[in-house]
């Protein structure tokens, strides 16, 4: 699994996640969530699972486990699909040269967010980075 590095699209230094961790209160959360990004989260390091926005996922892994179960629609789909892996033996690499960019405001609520934004960061408006295919190969 290669997790990226979001960016908030309103807020381009301020993260949204750096890979996900899984906190001493027993919750999972993203990593480096609201701060500022300044290089703090700058290394090939091994997070717990990618976050469901930005991910690449090794085929491999997904023939043996399965993909997203469809009874989660949104949320915890990236947690229990990245459970599944890590208990198969399966790492998460957090390549921060692939950098990708989220709306704060969500899907349905379009009078927050530019269309033109909206699109974009849907779509994860991922700048040009070989970092992930990397991690995956």
């Amino acid at each position: 699994m290669a997790a990226s590095k979001i960016l908030v699209w309103e807020s381009r230094e301020t993260i949204d996640k750096a890979g996900h961790l899984i906190y001493p209160d027993g919750q999972n959360r993203g990593r480096g969530a609201g701060e500022l990004d300044r290089g703090q989260y700058g290394q090939v390091e091994e997070t717990a699972w990618p976050d469901g926005c930005a991910a690449m996922y090794r085929k491999e892994m997904l023939d043996r486990i399965g993909g997203f179960d469809e009874d989660f629609f949104a949320y915890a789909d990236d947690a229990e699909l990245g459970l599944r892996g890590r208990l198969a033996g399966w790492r998460c690499l957090y390549m921060p040269d692939a950098v990708v960019y989220t709306t704060s405001a969500p899907p349905w609520d379009a009078s927050r967010t530019s269309a033109s934004s909206l699109s974009s960061a849907t779509a994860c408006g991922s700048r040009p980075s070989s970092s992930l295919e990397r991690a995956a190969a």
